[in-house]
Order: structure tokens, then sequence, then C-alpha cells
């Protein structure tokens, strides 16, 4: 090829590569398969119906369900709550049972079934027995003098909504002192809870020691149900049997957890009670406040570590027996084709995973759960 050939053949082929770019930039866009389907009918398509004070003056509610049932494009309306503290329970079956009936009429006319979410809180409207009580622990610290004497402010009530969950009381769980890497059990001879103060003796030290700091853990007692407790099985059970003949076609634990913490206490209150306390020890054989007291007074380390875990196993484990134990009631008392959902997280932001891991103790996979 003689000299001029050469641009010639450069020219032509950055030519054709334009013309092969603009052929595959004007291509039709790749169709992608349709995700694999069930069968027709398998699976529900659930909405959310948010159920308020307001909804209950002058039957609004059957208004509602008479406009789902004209618009909806849904097969399966799960009512539920939404906040606890509007005071919309429905494991008042005395209350909701007969409303629930003629919502089932109205959406039944139109193929559309009815479900309850039944996550919320006995609180207020049930007597729960001591060891019934869910428990938060906190520590506080306390600096005795050479007499071994201190008092110390007790920190406020952690709990998101107190009006649902109030608090029956507070006390003194156990002292610790730091020993280097070890934490010492102390045995005051005197503590008194008064006026938002811990006043404690732990008896006479070494008057030459200056002022020395301990760990107090200190309890609240919560008129809410421990999920270590038969509390929440028995109103469930109690519940889904009052509702045994309203023609429900789902029930939810929607967002199920333990008690709300407000968002600066997510990661310094750990749950305890006497329940609790039992199924820990016959699990592991070990104590669960000094479990607690490692995590919230021990420095880091493997003890630490091994604390933690040992600790949110046995939330998770806690939380998954609740709901299979509602699975199971729901299948035996509604019958085994009613759907059981929904999803069981709470948070799923990132900056919610300490929210995450104290309400549900990541136990999405350990639960039972049935998906529109």
């Amino acid at each position: 090829m003689t000299g001029g050939g050469w641009p010639r053949l450069f020219a032509g082929l950055f030519v054709a590569c334009l013309v092969a770019a603009a052929v595959w930039a004007l291509r039709p866009a790749p169709q992608e398969a349709p995700p694999s389907q069930p069968a027709p009918g398998r699976w529900p398509r659930p909405a959310y119906w948010f159920w308020t004070p307001d909804l209950l003056r002058d039957d609004a509610y059957l208004e509602q369900a008479r406009d789902l049932a004209r618009r909806s494009p849904f097969t399966l309306v799960f009512a539920t709550p939404r906040y606890p503290h509007t005071g919309v329970d429905f494991l008042d079956v005395e209350r909701f049972a007969p409303r629930f009936r003629e919502v089932v009429r109205v959406l039944g006319e139109r193929g559309i079934g009815l479900g309850l979410d039944l996550r919320f809180y006995l609180g207020l409207s049930r007597q729960l027995a001591a060891e019934e009580q869910q428990g938060v622990v906190e520590r506080v610290d306390v600096v005795l003098d050479a007499e071994g004497r201190g008092t110390a402010g007790l920190r406020d009530d952690p709990v998101l909504f107190p009006e649902v969950a109030r608090c029956t009381g507070v006390r003194l769980l156990r002292v610790y002192r730091a020993d280097g890497a070890q934490l010492v059990q102390l045995v005051p001879s005197s503590a008194a809870v008064a006026g938002g103060r811990l006043v404690l003796d732990c008896g006479p030290r070494d008057p030459k020691a200056g002022p020395s700091a301990v760990h107090a853990l200190m309890l609240r007692s919560y008129g809410h149900p421990d999920l270590f407790s038969e509390a929440y099985p028995r109103a469930f059970a109690a519940a889904l049997e009052g509702y045994r003949d309203v023609g429900l076609k789902g029930a939810a634990l929607d967002e199920f957890a333990y008690l709300p913490l407000r968002e600066d206490r997510w990661a310094t209150a750990l749950f305890w009670s006497l329940a609790s306390e039992r199924r820990f020890r016959e699990t592991y054989g070990d104590d669960l406040v000094d479990v607690i007291a490692r995590m919230l007074c021990g420095g880091p380390g493997p003890a630490r570590v091994q604390a933690a875990l040992r600790y949110h196993t046995h939330q998770r484990a806690a939380i998954a027996r609740v709901e299979q134990a509602f699975h199971d009631t729901v299948k035996r008392v509604l019958g085994p084709e009613v759907f059981v959902g929904v999803h069981p997280t709470n948070q799923t932001r990132e900056n919610y995973s300490d929210l995450e891991r104290s309400l549900t103790a990541l136990d999405w996979w350990e639960v039972p759960r049935e998906f529109g």
C-alpha cells in the first residue's frame, strides 16, 4: 500500500467505529425476563390499614372498609393499631370483635380478606405478676468515701413510651467494683432509692484509701410483659380464641420487638427479668446479671465480647420463641390456610443498628413468616 493509502484506511476504520457505536447506542433496551411468579391466588397482596381513635367514631371504619372494597387492588388488608399510645388495643376482643365481623362482611363482598396486627402492648390493660414484668438494667457510678458510703443520682426513664409501659419500681440489682481487669461483686450493708437518688453503704474501707467508685446496676421494672414469661403467648391465645369465628384471613406480629427504648439508651440499657435469669441459668449454667455487668462495667476485651454474644443470643431465643408460639396458635385456632406475616425487622436504617439489636436481637432469620 502506498503512503497515501494508510491515512484513508485509518479514516475509514474511524468512521466505521463511529457508525458501530451509534448503532449500539440506539439499539432497543434488552427486555428483562419477568420474575418467576407463584400461581395466581397463592399469595395475598397485603395492605396496611391504620386504626386510630378517630376511626372508631361514628362507624368511620365501616366507610373506610367500603372504600377499600371499591378501590383497593389488594387482596388482604391488615388492620393495625399503628402506635401503642393511641389506646387502640386489638387484644380487647369484646370491644373489637363485633367491628371486625362487620369489616369482614364488607371486604368479603369484593373478595378481600381482613388480617389483624396484634403486636402491641398489654402494658396498662393487664395485671402482670412480678416475674412477668419486663426489667431494664442501667449502670450508675457511685463514689464511696472512707466509710464506704456514697450517693448518686439516677438516670431518667429510658423507655420510649412511658405512658404505655408504666414503670412499677426502681431498685438496686447488684454492685460491682473493678479490680484490674476483673469485676468483684460487693454486698452493700444497706441501699435505698429515694428522690431520684441511690444512697449506698458498702461498709468501712481502708482509712488510708481515697474515694473509690463502684458500679451499681439499677433495675427498673415495667408493666409490660417480659418475653421470657408466658404473658404474651397466654394473651395471644386468648385473643385469637375470641376472634375464632370472625372470619380472619391473616394475623401478624408486625415489627414485634422488646420494650422500645429511647435513642440515647439503646446501647446502655439492657433487659433483665426473673424469668430471663432462670432461663439463662438453665441454658448456660451462668449468672445473667454477671454477664450484663461485664457488658456495662467491664473494659474492652474478649470477656466483654463473649458476654455480649451470649446476651444477644439469649435475647434472640426469647423473641423467636414467642413468634413461633404465635404462628402455631394462629394456625391451630384460625386455620392452617391463614396468612401469618409480615416483616420481622423493626428499623433497618444504617444508623439504627443498635436499635435493631436492642428491639429484635436480630431474630429475622429465626422467626416463622409468610410473605405476600
